[in-house]
Formats: C-alpha cells, sequence, structure tokens
C-alpha cells in the first residue's frame, strides 16, 4: 500500500474512533444508557478526556444532572484531575435555581472526585472554592486531608444547612485540633442590623454541642461561662451541659438552676435533653429538683404547663433515685 493510502486509512481509523467517542458522550444525555456510555469512555482511555471535558466545561446545566455526573465520574477513572480542577474552579452564573441545584450535585461529585489526589495542588484547589461555596462535597474532600489549615473551613460550614453534617462528622474525628477553633466559634455572633443570623446563630449551636460531645477541659471552662446567661434556650441548654461536665460546685449548681428554670419554655427535643442531663447529674441536681419539686406541688392544679414539668421532674428523680439504689454496674 503506497505511504498516502496508508496515512489516509490511519487518518479514517482516527475519525471513526473521534466518531463513536462523542457519540458515547452523546449517550451519556440517555438516563436508560448513561451509565453504560460512561463505562465505554473510561474503556477509550486518554482519548475520551477532551470530549469529556467538553461535555462537562461547555455543557448546559440542567436539573437533570445526572449525565454531568458521570462525566465527571468518568473523567476521574480517567485521571483527569487537571479538567477537574478547572470545572471546579471555574465562575458560573446559574439564574434558574432548578439547573444551579443540578450543577450543584455535580459540583459535589467533582469535589468528592478530587479526593483521591492527596497533594497540595488539590487541596489548594479545595480552600479556595471552599471560600466561596461550602458545598458538601467540598467539605467532604477536604476533610479527607488530615491538615490543621483544613479545620477552620471545617468550622465555617457549620453555618450552611446542607454542608452542617459533613463538617460536624469530620470535625469530631479530630477533637484536639477542633477543639480551640469550636471554642472561637461559640462566641463568633453573626449580627445584621443588630440582631444574630440564623444561620449563624445554628453555627454556634453546633459548636457547642461538639463541644459538649468531645469534651472540654476544666480550664476552658471560664471561657464559656457567660454562656449560661445566653437568651437562645439550646445555647443555655448546652452550656448547662457543658457545666455539669466540666465546671466546679458552684458552676454546676447555677447551671441546674437554669435548667429547672427553663424546663417549661423549652420544646419537647430541648427539654428531654434538660431532663436527660438533670437525670445524668443528679448528685448535683437533686437538691434543686427536690425544692422544684415541692414548689410546684404548691401551685393550682389548674396550672397545666406546670403540671407537665412536675410530671417530668417526678419521674426523672423516679429513675434517678432507682439507678442510685441499683449502684454502678459491675465490671
Amino acid at each position: 500500500m503506497a505511504e498516502p493510502q496508508r496515512e489516509q486509512s490511519a487518518d479514517r481509523a482516527v475519525e471513526a474512533a473521534e466518531a463513536e467517542i462523542q457519540q458515547l458522550v452523546d449517550g451519556l444525555n440517555s438516563l436508560l444508557e448513561g451509565r453504560l456510555s460512561a463505562e465505554l469512555l473510561v474503556g477509550c482511555g486518554a482519548q475520551a478526556i477532551p470530549p469529556l471535558r467538553r461535555f462537562l466545561l461547555h455543557g448546559r446545566p440542567s436539573g437533570l444532572y445526572q449525565p454531568r455526573r458521570w462525566a465527571v465520574q468518568a473523567l476521574a477513572q480517567l485521571g483527569a484531575r487537571q479538567v477537574l480542577i478547572e470545572y471546579l474552579l471555574a465562575e458560573r452564573t446559574i439564574a434558574d435555581p432548578i439547573p444551579r441545584q443540578g450543577e450543584g450535585a455535580v459540583e459535589n461529585e467533582a469535589a468528592r472526585a478530587l479526593s483521591r489526589w492527596q497533594d497540595e495542588e488539590t487541596l489548594q484547589t479545595l480552600l479556595k472554592v471552599a471560600q466561596s461555596r461550602a458545598l458538601p462535597g467540598v467539605i467532604e474532600a477536604l476533610a479527607a486531608f488530615r491538615r490543621p489549615e483544613v479545620v477552620p473551613h471545617l468550622v465555617a460550614a457549620l453555618e450552611d444547612d446542607f454542608s452542617r453534617p459533613t463538617a460536624e462528622e469530620a470535625l469530631r474525628q479530630r477533637p484536639e485540633e477542633a477543639r480551640p477553633a469550636l471554642l472561637q466559634a461559640a462566641f463568633a455572633r453573626r449580627t445584621v442590623a443588630g440582631a444574630e443570623t440564623p444561620s449563624g446563630l445554628r453555627a454556634r449551636r453546633s459548636a457547642l454541642r461538639l463541644l459538649a460531645e468531645i469534651g472540654v477541659p476544666s480550664g476552658d471552662w471560664p471561657r464559656l461561662r457567660r454562656l449560661l446567661d445566653e437568651s437562645d434556650p439550646e445555647i443555655a441548654v448546652l452550656a448547662c451541659r457543658l457545666a455539669l461536665q466540666t465546671a466546679g460546685g458552684g458552676e454546676r449548681e447555677l447551671a441546674v438552676r437554669r435548667l429547672l428554670h427553663e424546663l417549661d419554655r423549652l420544646d419537647w427535643f430541648l427539654q428531654d435533653e434538660a431532663r436527660e442531663c438533670l437525670e445524668q447529674h443528679f448528685d448535683a441536681a437533686q437538691f434543686f429538683v427536690e425544692a422544684e419539686i415541692a414548689r410546684l406541688r404548691s401551685l393550682p392544679d389548674s396550672d397545666v404547663k406546670s403540671n407537665a414539668v412536675l410530671r417530668t421532674l417526678l419521674a426523672l428523680r423516679k429513675r434517678a433515685t432507682g439507678r442510685q439504689q441499683m449502684g454502678p454496674p459491675p465490671g
């Protein structure tokens, strides 16, 4: 075969392969066959990366985000880290909320895929994205890096309702690193026109709840002392919980008094938490619980709220004293 003919034949083979790959890329848009198309594209190797890049970076965002997620998954399996970085760092303005939400799912997938590359460039990319968008996938990918500079971003994500559970779980896994940042976050008020923002308040509650879970050394309690006077019921209950876990006798008494004072104002969830806290620390609470029971018994029977609190305290006392009589569990 002459040289020009061989070249033409090779060109036709390349064109045929490119056409086949493009057909597979177009097949990603089929919800029935898209997953298979993604698998076949991975089998095509590196030559599938350019059309997949075009599909991801220049394709149209949609509420039907699965085709673009398949493209991300295929690119990750092909080792196309730079394409995923390019995609995450690209600025996108999507006015329609439905495609915007769909594209968020694609961005989350790209961030999670990047976590397989535990290197400096990937970390810096994720940190940069986290500064503007606390996406759950970004927070999850950052959590995979056991680096101290990640912790402030995990704490900042406590303000985001979607990313908070991921951030909380990551912070639980590194208590010693997280504790100083959580102590600071417990007082980090975000205000607008003098009023604390709902997202900022939820972040402070989350930080305190995490501190109650991971524990606070007694030397850190003085920093938290003024939270016992917080007007927000959940923060007050959590501060009381920390006081009973950590503080000395006088401060534990203040915590018990505050819990008893708030019982009839709390919603059912917080009331249950306050009751459980009093029961766990009945050694510090017993005298004040007895006094409150006596006070409530002196009120008129028509006081419905007081009667409900009285029943709660009587049940609490019965369980706590029963446990005291049984003694500690063997072993």
